[in-house]
């Protein structure tokens, strides 16, 4: 968020609790509550901000008389408009103890739950996003992150407690992507037709979810490059708020469409194919991996997963011929893939 956008976090009615975060005095005054102790905050700024729904703040302190010190002595406040913080509170605090990436993944850790507030304080961890490490040359990430995935998706919910993870099948993956698709077709003209396209093939797939090979382990659900630090040789990974239990290829195939995305947005052509040789590699350790895994329904999900990506990105980072081309080419590939996980032809 840019510091001219940022006072307006400060004014969003759907989030009143802001006003009185965004200042040093405030996030002082409310973190010593919290946490029990006497903490002098440096600066305050927004990360990320959804009005009415979500506000993510960055918490600078003195590292002077904090122990232990959080990494970079940074927390980070999580203000949200609805009754989730205790939610993502529970999921992102049974992840860390469950060490769900395996040993060399850090999780962050919760420090307090404010429920009555709509707010989670999350300790920072230390690294550099990965794709800075990926552009960088840096050998092996993709393996690594390939076997993070795979210790997390070895967790079956006999594993985990209660009700702390919800259910996520295939059509709760499919139907905000029909309701995005709509959107573009009614608003953007000149990619009306390869939207209401996309669209249809996207609705056929949901309507009929049932014959998806879906499988229940537990998924971050939104994890791709912007979610993972590097610190040496070990990964750290954030953002734990929509982890739930469903299918395996749903993070494999976000991670790898988020970075061929980065190769498209990418006018350096080099970096451009190194990203893409991390997204065939990315797919090749997962497959790997899980032997389990659906060739035809990572491919499917992928699809999926770069139609959201357009709907996103067109007319910003994908101009608008990079958009269409894309559209008709995931359009292409889902249909493909969904005709061959339904054919019921006798192999001979």
């Amino acid at each position: 968020m840019s510091p001219a956008a940022f006072p307006a976090a400060t004014l969003d009615p759907g989030l009143p609790q802001l006003a009185g975060l965004t200042t040093s005095s405030g996030a002082s005054d409310l973190l010593g509550r919290l946490l029990g102790r006497s903490l002098r905050v440096l600066a305050v700024t927004a990360v990320k901000h959804r009005p009415g729904r979500r506000c993510i703040l960055r918490v600078a302190l003195d590292p002077d008389g904090i122990r232990p010190a959080p990494a970079d002595a940074v927390v980070y406040l999580k203000v949200y408009g609805t009754d989730r913080a205790a939610s993502v509170g529970r999921r992102t605090a049974t992840c860390a103890a469950l060490q769900v990436g395996g040993p060399q993944v850090q999780l962050p850790p919760v420090l307090a739950v404010a429920p009555e507030l709509g707010l989670v304080v999350i300790g920072g961890l230390r690294g550099e996003p990965f794709l800075n490490r990926l552009a960088a040359g840096q050998p092996g990430l993709t393996g690594r992150m390939a076997e993070a995935m795979a210790h997390l998706h070895a967790i079956t919910a006999a594993q985990l407690p209660g009700d702390t993870f919800p259910r996520h099948d295939a059509r709760r993956e499919l139907a905000p992507l029909a309701a995005r698709l709509r959107d573009l077709e009614a608003t953007c003209p000149p990619l009306a037709g390869h939207a209401r396209a996309a669209r249809q093939s996207v609705e056929r797939v949901h309507d009929r979810a049932e014959r998806l090979p879906w499988r229940w382990r537990l998924l971050h659900r939104d994890l791709h490059p912007g979610q993972v630090l590097v610190d040496g040789s070990r990964l750290a990974i954030v953002d734990w708020d929509d982890a739930a239990l469903g299918e395996p290829a749903v993070d494999l195939a976000n991670f790898a469409a988020h970075l061929r995305l980065a190769a498209m947005t990418t006018a350096d052509t080099a970096l451009a194919a190194r990203f893409r040789r991390a997204a065939v590699s990315m797919v090749a350790w997962g497959r790997r991996l899980d032997p389990q895994l659906s060739p035809d329904l990572l491919r499917l999900l992928e699809a999926t997963t770069l139609l959201r990506l357009i709907c996103i990105h067109r007319g910003r980072s994908l101009s608008l011929a990079a958009a269409g081309r894309l559209l008709r080419r995931e359009g292409r590939m889902l249909n493909g893939a969904w005709e061959r996980l339904t054919d019921d032809r006798p192999r001979g």
